[in-house]
C-alpha cells in the first residue's frame, strides 16, 4: 500500500480527524498520536464486523522545559473534555525516567523505545490540518498486522515486560 493510499485510509476516520485537529490546538511542540488510535485503522480493516472506535487516544509529545506530570493532566482534561473521548498524554522528555532508559531526544526517539513496531507510526497535523504518519520501522506491521518488538525491547532483555505488555493490550482477543 502506498503513503498516499495509507492517509486516504486515515482520513476515512472523521473520529481520527477531529482528534488531531484536537491535538493540533493544544499547541504542543513535537507531538504525535500513536498506538491503537492510529493501528486500528488498519486492523479494523481486516475484519469485516469490526468498526474503527478507539478506546483511547495516546498522545506524545517532548517539552524539555515543562516536566511537571500536571501539564499532561491539564492537556488531558482539555482534549477529553473537547472530544468526549479518554486522552492520554505523556511529555517524552520525562517518560525516559519512568522507562529506565536514556534521556530521549525527541518524540521519534522515544518511539523508537516503544515496546512494539506497530505502535512506533506516529500522526501529526500539517499547518492545514493534513495528517502526516512517520514511522520508525515502516508500515508493514500496520497492514499486515504483525506484533513484533521494537530493537530496544528485543537488545535490552526486556522479554518479560514485552510480554506483560502484550497480555495488557489483549492482542490475542482482537
Amino acid at each position: 500500500m502506498s503513503y498516499d493510499k495509507i492517509i486516504a485510509a486515515l482520513r476515512e476516520q472523521p473520529q481520527l480527524m477531529e482528534c488531531l485537529r484536537d491535538a493540533s490546538r493544544a499547541n504542543l511542540p513535537d507531538w504525535r498520536i500513536v498506538g491503537g488510535a492510529v493501528r486500528d485503522v488498519f486492523w479494523s480493516k481486516m475484519h469485516p464486523s469490526a468498526v474503527y472506535n478507539p478506546k483511547d487516544i495516546d498522545l506524545i509529545f517532548f517539552d524539555l522545559s515543562d516536566l511537571r506530570k500536571e501539564t499532561e493532566n491539564e492537556v488531558e482534561t482539555y482534549l477529553s473534555e473537547k472530544s468526549g473521548l479518554v486522552w492520554s498524554v505523556k511529555n517524552q522528555a520525562r517518560m525516559h525516567l519512568a522507562n529506565n532508559d536514556q534521556q530521549y531526544s525527541c518524540t521519534l526517539d522515544a518511539m523508537s523505545k516503544f515496546p512494539l513496531r506497530v505502535d512506533t507510526s506516529g500522526l501529526v497535523a500539517a499547518s492545514n490540518n493534513e495528517p502526516i504518519l512517520s514511522t520508525i520501522y515502516g508500515y508493514q506491521d500496520l497492514l499486515e498486522p504483525l506484533i513484533r518488538p521494537t530493537r530496544h525491547f528485543q537488545a535490552n532483555e526486556r522479554q518479560s515486560q514485552l510480554k506483560e505488555y502484550i497480555r495488557r493490550k489483549n492482542f490475542a482477543g482482537r
